[in-house]
């Protein structure tokens, strides 16, 4: 696999399993006195499981020389943040706490932000592997 591509997969892979918990391991979720003692140990395992995960991606990226597993790993972390936001109206959440900081990147709420840019990474990085494995055999099949 192209160098390159190797190193947005890290990003996207560290944006998935680190970000979040710098971000989220504060007052404003994790530590955050008004939830509940439960509610704070799912964010405690969403954390973990995410970090692990992407971990996990990175071991068979760079140990193993895989891509399409580091991939599904990967997908499965955004993945999850998406569903949580389209569904979030049949469990009554929300995008952001009520009376809240709502912090916004041009306009866009933060984590929508954050993981759509992530999303986009990925699906670049994986067009681009793609189109580089498809130069590759053909560049074998010329010879």
């Amino acid at each position: 696999m192209v160098l390159i591509n190797k190193i947005l997969l890290t990003i996207v892979a560290l944006g998935c399993g680190v970000i979040p918990i710098m971000v989220d391991f504060s007052e404003t979720h994790l530590l955050n006195e008004n939830w509940s003692s439960h509610a704070r140990t799912h964010v405690a395992w969403l954390l973990a499981t995410n970090f692990l995960t992407s971990m996990l991606s990175l071991y068979f990226l760079w140990m193993k020389n895989l891509k399409f597993i580091p991939i599904l790993f990967i997908s499965s972390i955004i993945a999850g943040y998406f569903i949580s936001i389209l569904t979030k109206d049949s469990y009554g959440g929300s995008i952001s706490e009520i009376g809240g900081v709502e912090d916004k990147i041009y306009g866009i709420e933060a984590g929508m932000f954050f993981f759509s840019s992530l999303l986009f990474i990925l699906i670049a990085t994986i067009i681009s592997i793609m189109l580089t494995e498809k130069i590759q055999q053909n560049s074998i099949y010329n010879k």
